[in-house]
């Protein structure tokens, strides 16, 4: 992957792929240039983690004393299905 000369001198980057990977690029991004395909990428990578992340902590936070104290209230405040 070559840096494009339009892009600014001091935000310039180089990245080495191997041919593969090259080709499943340029397959997958379609129109857009390279280098918004792979920020696209990841990004959406970044978003996919900090969700995985989230998700963990809300499942280590409901313990099984947790779990019993939301069934103890749904039951004492049960909610009208009319």
């Amino acid at each position: 992957m070559k840096v494009a000369n339009k892009s600014p001198k001091n935000l310039r980057r180089t990245l080495t792929l191997n041919e593969a990977s090259t080709q499943l690029i340029d397959k997958l991004r379609g129109d857009k240039p390279k280098s918004v395909f792979i920020g696209e990428l990841l990004d959406a990578e970044a978003r996919k983690r900090e969700r995985a992340k989230f998700y963990a902590a809300a499942v280590a936070a409901y313990t099984p004393e947790v779990a019993r104290e939301t069934l103890a209230l749904n039951a004492q405040f049960p909610i009208s299905e009319a």
